[in-house]
């Protein structure tokens, strides 16, 4: 895979729900599922793989116990949240600019 996407749910219900919703856009892309692992005992990790983009949704307990994160040694890590922060901060630099 070239890209691994490592999400947090917060509950079983959050990761059915963000399951739902990668499944549309999924299906909506077109793109081809490999194997898709869903654990039969709920424990709170699913894992889509998309060939060129695997998928882990994992609890907050899994993601810490696993830290697939340190399995690789070069990456380039994003995280989403502070993606979303800095994409806001230069939206609103845009804005002031534009007012002025």
């Amino acid at each position: 895979a070239d890209c691994f996407i490592i999400a947090t749910v917060n509950s079983v219900g959050h990761l059915k729900g963000v399951a739902h919703e990668l499944w549309g856009e999924i299906n909506d892309l077109g793109l081809t599922v490999a194997n898709r692992h869903k654990s039969p005992q709920g424990d709170g990790w699913e894992l889509i793989d998309c060939g060129d983009i695997v998928i882990h949704l994992m609890s907050e307990e899994l993601r810490d116990f696993y830290s697939l994160e340190k399995l690789w040694q070069s990456r380039l890590v994003v995280d989403a949240d502070t993606e979303k922060e800095e994409s806001q901060e230069e939206e609103d630099d845009d804005d002031e600019k534009e007012e002025e």
